[in-house]
């Protein structure tokens, strides 16, 4: 009997790694200063300042084409939600004006290019 509980606690917490390792923080790394979320095995590196923002799109750390592509990013901080359109400049969609990324604030990237989306989630 003790066997058996053993196997399920070592199921049960191997299930919770793999659970905890799908949320697409990976260890890739960041070529811009910013944090990159994988998904669909695209990097999405999320550059945000108070100033600018960018997201910079690479599929096995080659630049994606994204002309005819857009992108949205949702910032959520409290009670607060501001959307913002990026537009593509030089490559990579960017967006100047003041955005407010406060310890804790959520920011949420939906892109699309071709024919694919791209969701990406990050924390500040």
């Amino acid at each position: 009997m003790k066997i058996r509980s053993l196997l399920l606690t070592f199921a049960i917490l191997l299930s919770t790694v793999t659970i905890v390792r799908a949320d697409g923080i990976h260890d890739h790394p960041s070529l811009h200063g910013g944090r990159v979320f994988v998904a669909k095995d695209i990097d999405v590196e999320l550059v945000a300042k108070n100033d600018l923002v960018q997201i910079h799109l690479r599929d096995h750390g080659k630049p994606i084409d994204i002309r005819g592509g857009s992108a949205k990013l949702t910032l959520l901080n409290g009670a607060s939600k501001q959307e913002y359109e990026l537009s593509v400049s030089k490559g990579i969609f960017e967006l100047k004006g003041s955005f407010n990324l406060e310890k804790g604030t959520k920011a949420i990237a939906i892109i699309k290019f071709g024919n694919q989306v791209v969701t990406a989630r990050y924390v500040y």
